[in-house]
């Protein structure tokens, strides 16, 4: 069972349990629930937990839920229907305990209302289709997208999009920019006294040597620290 079937279930037939007091929960009495958990309490519970938590006298109070420890900032907890549309409803036969017996009409984060009538726990996931989609890397595609999910996402393969260098990218496939690549690869500096391991797009790199290649005069070597290009004529030649 859901969290909204469970909570419905409890609350229709007064055997929940509420945790400040561990007391059940009658259907005429006032309760106040979690928004994050849906932990359901009485009211005249919860306004002492509050006092004793906040301690303040002011409009605004902070207090942590009893259950998962959410920290609430706002007035005092007032006893709504589940959708907080009707302030202290009056109990009734023809619906759920606590309900109003209205259509919800809570936001579910899209552009579609909850069309059940009023109740406790979490709306339904919204079954409207969305626009079609994408994985980042191109290779999953969907002529259709649940409402209220992104319209892109990872597939998780590797994104194997073809780098500036001719390599491909490795990462996971993701959205934006690939990294630069981290192919690495043993090169040799200019005057090649030193080897070591180099990045892909840095193959040639200069060392901290004198460059040592022959001069042109046949008889000196080049004293530049090592570098790109020909060596420049001897300066001992007149």
């Amino acid at each position: 069972a859901t969290v909204s079937e469970r909570l419905t279930e409890q609350l229709s037939r007064g055997n929940y349990d509420c945790m400040i007091c561990l007391n059940k929960v009658a259907r005429s009495s006032p309760i106040w629930s979690c928004g994050k958990c849906w932990a359901a309490f009485h009211l005249k519970c919860i306004h002492l937990w509050v006092q004793r938590s906040s301690g303040d006298q002011g409009p605004e109070h902070a207090f942590p839920c009893p259950a998962c420890r959410y920290h609430h900032v706002g007035a005092m907890p007032k006893y709504t229907c589940f959708c907080a549309k009707v302030l202290e409803p009056e109990p009734s036969p023809h619906w759920l305990a606590h309900s109003c017996g209205e259509v919800c009409e809570r936001d579910r984060g899209c552009p579609h209302p909850c069309p059940e009538l009023c109740h406790p726990g979490p709306c339904p996931r919204c079954t409207a289709v969305g626009p079609p989609g994408s994985c980042h890397c191109g290779r999953e595609e969907s002529l259709t997208t649940k409402c209220g999910d992104s319209s892109r996402w990872s597939c998780g393969a590797p994104c194997g999009k073809r780098l500036g260098c001719g390599h491909e990218c490795p990462v996971r496939c993701h959205p934006g920019a690939c990294p630069p690549c981290a192919v690495t690869s043993p090169q040799v500096c200019f005057c090649g006294a030193v080897e070591e391991k180099r990045l892909c797009g840095q193959e040639f790199f200069a060392c901290d040597n004198p460059c040592g290649m022959p001069l042109d005069c046949g008889e000196h070597s080049c004293e530049l620290k090592c570098h790109d290009g020909d060596c420049p004529e001897c300066p001992r030649e007149p």
